[in-house]
């Protein structure tokens, strides 16, 4: 199955070092650019972008 997410599942899932469980979910997540950006910018707050910036894409 094939989803498009906005910023909450993706930032909340992020702060708690989950994001794989998306991945685990659906066969492929779709992240809109401008959900990139506000996720992105989760960065300027000091947190841990890794997982989500090493996903794959």
């Amino acid at each position: 199955m094939i989803v498009v997410s906005d910023t909450s599942p993706v930032s909340n899932l992020i702060l708690i070092r989950r994001l794989i469980i998306l991945r685990e979910l659906f066969a492929e997540v779709i992240v809109p650019p401008a959900v990139d950006a506000e996720v992105r910018a989760l960065k300027n707050f000091g947190k841990d972008l890794s997982e989500y910036e090493n996903a794959d894409g």
